[in-house]
């Protein structure tokens, strides 16, 4: 077993990896996580897990911004937020990237959305470590966006 390596298991005929979590189980993670994902499209959720692992990057997932900053809290390890612009009910990406930033300075923030006025309503000048990303994306844009953030 190679260091960094991702590790898969079996369980009867589903297969398991080890690099994304969903929101509930954060604290049995500990320093392994280094992304945090939150869209509250479960579709597009998914997708990005699958292409986080792909890139052999380890994650947590949130459908909205309270559980985000609830695994945020408990997860030291995460280094970059993944976020939708637009998240539903409560606020968005962009309330949610700056109470994120407050707890966690320095962490990277890149926000997605498939509306694209609101990538441009977001105001870098004020904020550090944050890269825009226009849904539907690439595998390959996705990593070199996360490139830039580590």
């Amino acid at each position: 077993m190679a260091p960094g390596v991702p590790q898969a298991g079996t369980l009867g005929r589903f297969t398991f990896r080890t690099e994304c979590l969903s929101g509930d189980t954060g604290e049995l993670i500990g320093n392994m996580v280094e992304l945090l994902v939150v869209d509250d499209d479960s579709m597009m959720l998914e997708f990005t897990e699958r292409v986080l692992r792909s890139l052999g990057r380890s994650c947590v997932t949130a459908i909205d911004a309270a559980t985000a900053l609830a695994l945020l809290d408990r997860t030291p390890s995460i280094r970059i937020l993944i976020t939708d612009f637009r998240l539903g009910t409560g606020m968005n990406g962009l309330e949610l990237a700056r109470l994120a930033m407050a707890a966690r300075p320095g962490l990277g923030v890149l926000f997605v959305s498939g509306d694209p006025g609101s990538l441009g309503a977001i105001g870098r000048d004020d904020l550090e470590h944050v890269e825009l990303l226009a849904k539907p994306y690439r595998r390959r844009d996705l990593a070199a966006s996360l490139e830039r953030l580590m």
